[in-house]
C-alpha cells in the first residue's frame, strides 16, 4: 500500500544521497563537445573492446583529453546515468543516448508541462433540438452589464433551423423560449434562413436568408420585434461575424460573407443603442442595401469589398490582433487577410482546392485551416506562399477548428464528425473523440460551436450533444489533480532528481519538483485486451531498482514490467499469477521480490536478458492475500495478510522461521506448510472450489481497497473489539455477499532499519484495522513488544507508514485523510540505546505541540498514552492518504491520496502545493529547508480543505502563534470608578426591558398574489383588465344622529295627525 521505508536506498551509491546546498544541475557534456570532437570520440570507442569503457578509461580517454573538468562525486553519478547495462562499461550506443536524453530534457524544460491525460473524456451529453429539421447554426450570447462589460459566464445560447425557428438555450441546454424568422412579404410563404449573429452589447439577433435580405430584431423583450430589415442585397450573405469592444465609445463591426465572393462590413455606434434604437409610432424600418451604403441610416456606415474570391465566402472573421478581416472560400483564392479601410497591407493566400473553415489565435500570430483534402494547416499571417506545417488524419473534410492554451492544443472536427485534437509542439494527434459520430443523429448538416470561457463544445443537427474539451479548475475550492485516479505509488529518484508517480490510471508520470513540471508520461503502462478494445489496468505497486535507474511496477493482473522511464521502454515482463493483484514489489541486489493476492512471495532475477520471465515461488505459508510486505537488508522479509497473519523470512534462504496473528499478538503460531490445490479446466469441483475461495476473501478488488466512498466507510467495525466485518468487493451489486467474523487485516508493515536487532527492540511497525499500530521484534528471539493508537476517529486506521533514514519519525496516513507525524527516537529501545531529545526544539518546528486552550481532538485521544509523542496531525487530503515519500535533505513530505493528488508539505505541514497545480510554486531547492527559503511567504491552505478542515488543521497550515491559556488575561481600565461604571453611559440604570420591544421579530407579511400572465396577442396590453382588485365587503350603514331622529319622529307625528284631520272632515 506505501511505502514502507527506504525502498532499494541499502545499495544506493552514497554520492547520489549526499545532501547539496542547492539544486543540482545536470552536467550536459555536449555544451562542451563540436562535431569534430564527437567524431574523435567516436574512433575512440571504436579501438576499444566491444562491450566498451570501463570507469577510470572513459575519463581518461574522454573527459580528460577533450578537457571537461568534473569532481568525483559528479562523475560517479555521471557514470551511473552512463552506464544503462549496469555492467561498469560504457558503450558508444549508451554515450550517444545519453547526450540525447540530456538534449531532450534541456528541450522539455523550456515547454510546458506534458499532457497526462486525453482533452476529452466524458461522453457527449444527448439532448433534443427542438427544432423540426436540422440545425444549421449555434452560437453564443453573453451577458452585457450596463457599464459595457462583458460577462462570459452568464448568457444563453442560440440555435436555428432552416426554417426560421430560432430557440434560446441556458447555459446548462435547458430551452428558454423559441421564435421564428417571418419574412415581411406576404406572398412568401416561408423563408429559408442561411445565417445569423448575435449582438450582445445592442440585445439585437440578425438573420440572412435567401431573400437576399438581412433583418435584424430585438431581444431585449420576449415580442422578439422586428425593427430593421435591408432589402435587396445583391447576393445572399452565406455567413457573419460580429466584433465589439467592452468600451462603449468604440464602434461595433458586422462583417458579412455572401454567395458572390464579396465582402460587406457594417460598422455603428453602440451607445444608447446606435441604429436599433427604435422609435414611437415606427415598428419595422425598411431600407434598401444601396441606402444603407449611402448613410441614410444615422449612427451607421457600410463598405463592400468586392470581388474577393471566385466562389462562395464559407467563413468571415475579425482578426483583433491584427485589426484586420479575415475570409475564406473554397476557390483557388482560399483566403483573404486585410483591411477594409485600405490603410493595411492586404494577404491573399492560394490553395487549389481552398479552405473550408479556419480559426485565429489571439496570442500569436498564427491561422489554423481546414480543406476538403483533409489537411490541416497551419499559416503565419504574413508568409503566404507556405504553410509552417501539416496536419494529416482526417478522412473527411474538416469544417469546424478551435484553439486552446494559445495554439498548443488543436481541435478540429471533420464531417463524419470524429474530433482530432492535436499537439502543434510536436505535430502529432493525441486524440481521436468519435462521440459525435453516432450521437448526433444521420449524417447530414449538422453545427458547431466551441465555448471557451467553460471549454464546453456543442454539436447540434437533429440533436444536441456538448461535451467538455479539457478540465476546467476552480481555483478557489481545488489545486487540481495530479492523475486522471487515485495516485498508488510516489517516488523520488536521488540519481535524476525527479518524481515518478503512478495511479490507477494506469499512468506513469515523471515531474520535476522543483519547477512542477510534468516531464514524461507514460500511458497506459499496464493494459489487456477486453472484448477487442485495449483497456488500461490500475498499477498497485512500484519501486526503484538500488542504483535507481530503472522502474518497476505492478498490476492488479499480477503482471510485472520494468521500465526505463528515462524513455519510457519497458525493459521486461513479469507475471506472479493470472488475475492476483501485486501489492508490493522489493528490489535487491540482483533480485526482485513480489508480493500479492497469490499468498506466497515470488523470486525474479535481475536480468535485463531476454523478455519475459518466470518466477520462482517461495512456500506457501499464507492462507489468504498478501497486503504488505517490507524487508531488512541482509536480515528478514516481513509479510502480512487480510486475516492478520505476520510471517517472517529469512532474507537469504527464502525460509519462514516466526509466525504470529496480530489479533492476538501474544501468541505464536505454528508453522504449516500449505500445499496449493491444482485446478484443471472445466472441473466443477475446481470451480467451486474457486468461488468459495473468493467468498472468503471478500471478493476485493484493486478499485474497491482505494476507493474512500465505497471501501474505507466498510470498516464500521469498533476498535476495541478484536473482530470485524468482511467488506464485499462491489458493493453496488444487487446481492452482496454475506459478511463474516474476521481477523483484522494487515495493511501495512515498516522495518526500522537504523535499529539493532535485539529481543527487547522494536524493529517492525505493523498497521492494522482497529487504528492501533503493534511494535514487534524481528530477532527469532522476539516478538510483540506493544501497541499504540495512530488515529483519533473511530471508524479511522492507518494503511501507509513511512519513516527517514535515521528512524526519527513515523509518518503514517489514514482513510480519512490525516497525516501523523510521530517521534520515535527513543520509543521501544533498550535503555542504552535511548538518546537525549531536545524538546524546545521540536516545539519550535512544529505548530501541532503549541498549548491550546481547549483540547483538541487529536490531543484528547492520546490522553492516556504518552509514547510515542505524536508531533504533528493534520487532514492533508479528502481521500485516503495511499503512500508517502521524504525527501530527508530537503526536509520535504510527499503524500498521494484517493483523491487524485500528490501533494507536497514541509516537516511541520505548511502546504506548499499539488503537483500539477496551476498556480505559481513556490521556490524550492535541492538540500535547503523550504520554510527557511520560503520565511516571508505566506504558506496557503488547500482549497478544498478551507472549509472542511478542523481547528487543528487550520493551525498546522498557518503555523498559529501560541494562544495564550491564562484566563485572567484581560486589560482592564482601572481608571474608572465603581460609580462611573454604576451609572454607565445614561447616568443612571436602565428600566426593564432594557431593550424594549426592538428584539422582537416583526409579524410575518402576507403572501404575495400570484401575478397573471398577460396578453400579448395584440399590439397593446389592456393595462386595466389585469389590474387586481380587492374584493368587494358589505357596507355598514351609519348610525342616524339623535337630532335628526328627533325631527324625523316629529315630522311623523304631524303628518299622521293631518291625516287624521282630513278624515274626520
Amino acid at each position: 500500500m506505501g511505502k514502507t521505508g527506504e525502498d532499494a536506498d541499502e545499495d544506493l551509491d552514497p554520492v547520489s544521497l549526499k545532501p547539496e546546498e542547492s539544486k543540482r544541475e545536470s552536467l550536459v557534456i555536449e555544451e562542451h563537445l563540436s562535431k569534430l570532437q564527437l567524431e574523435d570520440i567516436y574512433k575512440i570507442f571504436e579501438n576499444s573492446p566491444r562491450i566498451g569503457l570501463k570507469k577510470a578509461d572513459f575519463r581518461s580517454k574522454v573527459l580528460t583529453k577533450f578537457r571537461i573538468d568534473v569532481s568525483d562525486d559528479e562523475y560517479d553519478v555521471m557514470f551511473t546515468r552512463l552506464d544503462f547495462m549496469k555492467n561498469d562499461h560504457v558503450s558508444w550506443d549508451e554515450f550517444i543516448t545519453y547526450l540525447i536524453m540530456e538534449l531532450e530534457g534541456k528541450s522539455r524544460d523550456a515547454t510546458k508541462s506534458v499532457s497526462i491525460e486525453n482533452p476529452i473524456v466524458d461522453e457527449p451529453r444527448i439532448i433534443n433540438s427542438g427544432h423540426r429539421s436540422a440545425i444549421i447554426q449555434i452560437a453564443f450570447s453573453p451577458s452585457v452589464r450596463r457599464n459595457g462589460t462583458i460577462d462570459h459566464d452568464d448568457g444563453k445560447y442560440v440555435s436555428m433551423s432552416r426554417d426560421g425557428y430560432i430557440n434560446f438555450w441556458s447555459l446548462d441546454l435547458k430551452l428558454l423560449r423559441t421564435y421564428r424568422d417571418k419574412s415581411l412579404n406576404s406572398s412568401v410563404r416561408g423563408t429559408w434562413v442561411v445565417n445569423f449573429a448575435c449582438l450582445p452589447d445592442v440585445n439585437v439577433l440578425v438573420t440572412s436568408s435567401t431573400e437576399r435580405e438581412l433583418r435584424f430584431y430585438d431581444t431585449t423583450s420576449k415580442r422578439f420585434n422586428l425593427i430593421i430589415v435591408f432589402v435587396s442585397m445583391p447576393f445572399c450573405v452565406n455567413h457573419m461575424f460580429y466584433h465589439f469592444s467592452e468600451n462603449v465609445k468604440d464602434e461595433s463591426i458586422l462583417v458579412c460573407g455572401d454567395l458572390g465572393g464579396n465582402i460587406r462590413v457594417i460598422q455603428f455606434t453602440k451607445e444608447d443603442k446606435g441604429p436599433f434604437k427604435q422609435k414611437i409610432g415606427v415598428e419595422t424600418l425598411v431600407l434598401k442595401w444601396e441606402s444603407v451604403l449611402k448613410g441614410k441610416l444615422p449612427g451607421m456606415k457600410a463598405f463592400n469589398i468586392l470581388n474577393i474570391h471566385t466562389d462562395w465566402v464559407r467563413q468571415v472573421s475579425y482578426y483583433k490582433l491584427l485589426g484586420s478581416i479575415v475570409s475564406c472560400s473554397t476557390s483557388p483564392n482560399a483566403m483573404f487577410v486585410g483591411d477594409f479601410h485600405g490603410s493595411r497591407t492586404n494577404y491573399m493566400f492560394f490553395l487549389k482546392r481552398g479552405i473550408e473553415t479556419f480559426c485565429l489565435s489571439e496570442d500569436s500570430p498564427l491561422i489554423v485551416t481546414g480543406s476538403l483534402d483533409c489537411i490541416l494547416r497551419l499559416w503565419n499571417p504574413f508568409i503566404t506562399n507556405k504553410p509552417i506545417s501539416l496536419l494529416r488524419g482526417h478522412h473527411a473534410s474538416i469544417v469546424k477548428i478551435f484553439l486552446q492554451d494559445g495554439g498548443r492544443k488543436i481541435f478540429s472536427l471533420d464531417k463524419h464528425r470524429f474530433l482530432k485534437v492535436w499537439e502543434s509542439s510536436s505535430q502529432t494527434c493525441v486524440q481521436t473523440y468519435s462521440g459525435f459520430a453516432f450521437e448526433s443523429g444521420p449524417m447530414e448538416e449538422f453545427s458547431a460551436y466551441y465555448n471557451e470561457r467553460n471549454q464546453t463544445f456543442i454539436v447540434g443537427g437533429f440533436k444536441i450533444a456538448s461535451t467538455t474539451c479539457g478540465r476546467l479548475v476552480d481555483e478557489l475550492r481545488s489545486d487540481g489533480k495530479t492523475h486522471c485516479g487515485p495516485v498508488s505509488v510516489v517516488l523520488y529518484n536521488r540519481l535524476f532528481k525527479c518524481v515518478i508517480t503512478c495511479g490507477l490510471d494506469s499512468n506513469i508520470v515523471i515531474w520535476d519538483l522543483w519547477t512542477n513540471n510534468s516531464k514524461a508520461c507514460i500511458r497506459k503502462a499496464h493494459s489487456n485486451i477486453s472484448m477487442g478494445v485495449l483497456m488500461p489496468l490500475p498499477i498497485t505497486a512500484a519501486t526503484l531498482d538500488p542504483p535507481h535507474q530503472y522502474l518497476l511496477t505492478g498490476s492488479s493482473d499480477g503482471s510485472i514490467k520494468m521500465w526505463d522511464f528515462k524513455i519510457g521502454v519497458c525493459l521486461r515482463n513479469m507475471d506472479v499469477g493470472k488475475n492476483n493483484e501485486v501489492t508490493k514489489l522489493i528490489w535487491l541486489k540482483n533480485r526482485i521480490l513480489a508480493v500479492g493476492w497469490n499468498r506466497r512471495v515470488v523470486e525474479f532475477a535481475d536480468s535485463l536478458a531476454g523478455k519475459v520471465f518466470v518466477g520462482k515461488p517461495w512456500e506457501l505459508r499464507h492462507t489468504n492475500d498478501i497486503l504488505a510486505a517490507d524487508y531488512r537488508p541482509g536480515q528478514a522479509l516481513a509479510t502480512g495478510t487480510y486475516n492478520g497473519d505476520l510471517i517472517f523470512w529469512r532474507l537469504e534462504t527464502g525460509q519462514s522461521y516466526k509466525r504470529y496473528n496480530v489479533t492476538y499478538p501474544m501468541g505464536l503460531l505454528k508453522l504449516e506448510y500449505m500445499k496449493e490445490r491444482t485446478e484443471k479446466k472445466g472441473d466443477l469441483g475446481s470451480a467451486s472450489s474457486k468461488s468459495s475461495r473468493n467468498s472468503a476473501r471478500g471478493k476485493r478488488d484493486p478499485t474497491h481497497r482505494y476507493s474512500t466512498s465505497q471501501v474505507y466507510q466498510n470498516a464500521k467495525h469498533s476498535f476495541g473489539m478484536r473482530v470485524a466485518k468482511r467488506p464485499t468487493r462491489n458493493l453496488l451489486a444487487e446481492k452482496a455477499i454475506p459478511s463474516v467474523e474476521r481477523n483484522l487485516a494487515i495493511h501495512c508493515v515498516i522495518f526500522l532499519r537504523k535499529r539493532e536487532m535485539l529481543p527487547d527492540q522494536g524493529t517492525l511497525m505493523t498497521a492494522t484495522e482497529n487504528g492501533m499500530i503493534q511494535v514487534w521484534s524481528h530477532h527469532p528471539s522476539g516478538g510483540f513488544i506493544t501497541s499504540f493508537r495512530a488515529v483519533h476517529f473511530d471508524k479511522d486506521y492507518v494503511v501507509c507508514m513511512h519513516t527517514d533514514f535515521e528512524n526519527e519519525f513515523l509518518f503514517t496516513g489514514t482513510v480519512l485523510g490525516y497525516i501523523k507525524i510521530w517521534l520515535v527516537k527513543n520509543y521501544c529501545l533498550t535503555v542504552t540505546m535511548k538518546i537525549h531529545v531536545c524538546m524546545p526544539l521540536y516545539r519550535l518546528q512544529f505548530p501541532f505541540l503549541i498549548n491550546d486552550r481547549i483540547r483538541t481532538r487529536a490531543k484528547a485521544a492520546l490522553k492516556n498514552q504518552p509514547s510515542p509523542l505524536l508531533l504533528s496531525s493534520y487532514k492533508g487530503h479528502t481521500g485516503a492518504v495511499l503512500h508517502f515519500e521524504y525527501i530527508q535533505e530537503s526536509k520535504l513530505l510527499l503524500t498521494a491520496s484517493a483523491d487524485k493528488t500528490v501533494r507536497a508539505w514541509t516537516l511541520s505541514g505548511r502546504y506548499i502545493g499539488c503537483l500539477g497545480q496551476n498556480k505559481p510554486w513556490l521556490n524550492l531547492s535541492l538540500g535547503v529547508d523550504p520554510e527557511k527559503k520560503n520565511a516571508s511567504t505566506d504558506f496557503r491552505v488547500p482549497p478544498d480543505l478551507i472549509r472542511n478542515g478542523s481547528y487543528t488543521s487550520l493551525k498546522v497550515f498557518k503555523g498559529a502563534p501560541p494562544i495564550s491559556t491564562n484566563k485572567y488575561d484581560v486589560e482592564v481600565d482601572f481608571s474608572i470608578s465603581e460609580e462611573e461604571k454604576k451609572l454607565g453611559v445614561y447616568g443612571k440604570r436602565l428600566d426593564a426591558p432594557h431593550l424594549g420591544k426592538n428584539h422582537f421579530f416583526p409579524q410575518k407579511m402576507s403572501r404575495k398574489r400570484r401575478v397573471p400572465p398577460l396578453d400579448e396577442t395584440t399590439n397593446n396590453i389592456p393595462v386595466f383588465r389585469h389590474l387586481i382588485m380587492a374584493k368587494w365587503k358589505p357596507i355598514s350603514r351609519i348610525p342616524t344622529p339623535e337630532c335628526i331622529r328627533e325631527v324625523a319622529v316629529k315630522s311623523k307625528k304631524e303628518a299622521s295627525n293631518a291625516d287624521t284631520q282630513s278624515d274626520d272632515t
